[in-house]
């Protein structure tokens, strides 16, 4: 079933589920329209979406929040091969930041934008994430290799 809009009662969760001083990262899974009409002028869903981000990214880092990564999906590994995803995003922000970016008006004047650019998506939140640092990496990539041995 397509999605864009939160569902009812999920910021409740999230405030009973993450503790408000926690770390807090937004896997944001999304399918862009084929066309978008904003204001009457047509764009594709990735236009619209850009300019989405252009217009909150101000307000993303206001509150504290900043993008980890972001890249065009490719191949569903893991999952119905129906189901495709576009693009990913991964953000940072602690539960409180995100709470004062969607209650800010910047997210409320930029909402029409993301609910016009896409065709479905998923938005889950990530209680705690750990970073796993260069020196993690290689290290474990160096367990691995002597493991073999």
């Amino acid at each position: 079933m397509a999605t864009t809009d939160v569902r009812a009662g999920a910021l409740e969760a999230l405030i009973t589920d993450v503790p408000a001083d926690r770390p807090l990262a937004l896997v944001n899974l999304l399918r862009f329209a084929d066309e978008a009409e904003i204001d009457g002028e047509r764009l594709t869903g990735r236009e619209a979406y850009e300019r989405y981000v252009r217009e909150l990214e101000p307000t993303i880092v206001a509150v504290g929040g900043r993008p980890v990564f972001r890249g065009d999906a490719r191949t569903m590994l893991i999952g119905p091969s129906e189901e495709r995803w576009d693009e990913v995003i991964v953000a940072y922000p602690n539960r409180r930041a995100f709470e004062r970016l969607v209650a800010s008006a910047a997210f409320e004047a930029a909402s029409s934008l993301r609910v016009a650019a896409l065709r479905d998506a998923r938005l889950i939140a990530v209680a705690s994430p750990r970073r796993i640092g260069r020196a993690l990496g290689l290290a474990y990539a160096l367990s691995i290799r002597l493991r073999r041995r």
